[in-house]
């Protein structure tokens, strides 16, 4: 990942990440607003979406 995800007071956000992998929405899982990056979680969702494709 080039980004760990991380919001704005510095936590790694693993658990929206897993959610996302396993299916869930980005918008479900997290604002963007609280992410100290906001395209921390962009790799994620398009590692996900390629897991769905196949």
């Amino acid at each position: 990942m080039p980004l760990i995800p991380r919001n704005r007071t510095g936590k790694k956000l693993e658990l929206p990440a897993k959610k996302i992998l396993r299916g869930a929405a980005l918008s479900e899982v997290v604002s963007r607003d609280t992410l100290a990056e906001p395209t921390s979680l962009d790799a994620i969702t398009a590692l996900a979406a390629q897991r769905t494709a196949h």
